[in-house]
C-alpha cells in the first residue's frame, strides 16, 4: 500500500520514495493548497475577463453612439424651437433620436426625443403616426410618479420631424430608457 501513496512532487509521476503515511498526508495537502490556489487564481482571471468583455461592450456602444451622431442631421449644437440647445446624442432607435439638451427658458438639462418620420410614408400613414404619438403624449404628460420619467413638451421641428422633450435621467437609466424606450410603449 505504501507504494501506492509515494506523489512527492503533485505533478502526476509516480515515483517509488519509500514516503511514509505522514509525509504523504503532507504533500495531499501541498497538493490541495496548491488546487485551491489555481482554483483561486482562475476564478480571479475570469472576473478579470467578464470585466474586458464588460469594457468592451461599453466601447462597442459609445463607437455606435459616436458614429450614430456624426451621421445625424441634428449634430452642429443646433438650437431648437428656440429653447432647447442640442449637446451630444444619448442613442438612436428606429424612428427616433434622442439628444441630451440644456433648456435655455428653465435653465436645466433636458432629453429631446426627435422622431422622424419615414419621408417614403403616406401622408396618411404620417398622420396616423403623429396622432399616435399625441396622444402617447397627451396621456404620459398626465403621469405624475418618481419613476416615470416626466414628458415637458412637444413640438414640430419640419414637415417630416417633431420632438418630446423629457426630463433628462443621467447615467445608466438614461442608457436603460433610451435603449428599452421603446419596448415599453
Amino acid at each position: 500500500m505504501q507504494r501506492l501513496l509515494e506523489h512527492d512532487k503533485c505533478d502526476g509521476s509516480d515515483i517509488e520514495t519509500g514516503m511514509s503515511e505522514e509525509d504523504f498526508l503532507i504533500q495531499d495537502e501541498i497538493c490541495k493548497s496548491r488546487l485551491a490556489s489555481i482554483r483561486r487564481e482562475e476564478e480571479n482571471f475570469l472576473k478579470e475577463r467578464d470585466r474586458y468583455e464588460s469594457e468592451k461592450a461599453r466601447l462597442i456602444r459609445e463607437m455606435k453612439r459616436v458614429r450614430d451622431e456624426d451621421g445625424s442631421r441634428f449634430n452642429n449644437f443646433q438650437v431648437l424651437n428656440q429653447r432647447y440647445a442640442l449637446l451630444n446624442l444619448l442613442g438612436k432607435g428606429g424612428f427616433s433620436e434622442v439628444y441630451k439638451a440644456f433648456d435655455l427658458v428653465e435653465n436645466r438639462f433636458v432629453a429631446c426625443k426627435l422622431h422622424g418620420l419615414n419621408v417614403q410614408w403616406s401622408e396618411e400613414k404620417k398622420q396616423s403616426y403623429i396622432r399616435h404619438a399625441v396622444r402617447e403624449y397627451n396621456i404620459h404628460k398626465t403621469l405624475v410618479h418618481p419613476h416615470i420619467v416626466q414628458l415637458w413638451d412637444i413640438f414640430e421641428i419640419d414637415h417630416n420631424t417633431f420632438c418630446t422633450v423629457l426630463e433628462y435621467c443621467s447615467g445608466k437609466l438614461a442608457f436603460i430608457f433610451t435603449v428599452f424606450g421603446d419596448f415599453l410603449k
